[in-house]
């Protein structure tokens, strides 16, 4: 992998010794966020990033979702118990 990784990344190209980089100064084009030639689609949002921008309201977010779920299952067991507890109508007298 040593043998061919290294030089296999490098370009074909000879680049100009004058071209200008961004390192004490911005460039007037840099190919901004995507690169010039990106053309796939790009996400607005996302849920990930603003949860690591935002890890107070993540944890609140996370909290009440978790207590909601739990409210939720509890009724549900507590209605599924109620379904099970009920007595079988009496037989109907014969004629």
């Amino acid at each position: 992998m040593e043998r061919t990784t290294f030089d296999s990344q490098r370009p074909d190209l000879v680049l100009a010794d004058s071209r200008r980089d961004n390192l004490y100064e911005p460039v007037a084009d840099d190919g901004g966020e995507r690169g010039r030639n990106w053309t796939g689609r790009t996400m607005q949002r996302s849920l990930y990033t603003t949860a690591v921008l935002n890890p107070n309201k993540a944890v609140a977010v996370g909290a009440a979702t978790g207590l909601a779920l739990f409210g939720s299952l509890r009724r549900l067991k507590h209605s599924l118990g109620d379904a099970r507890n009920v007595s079988p109508p009496p037989p109907s007298p014969r004629p």
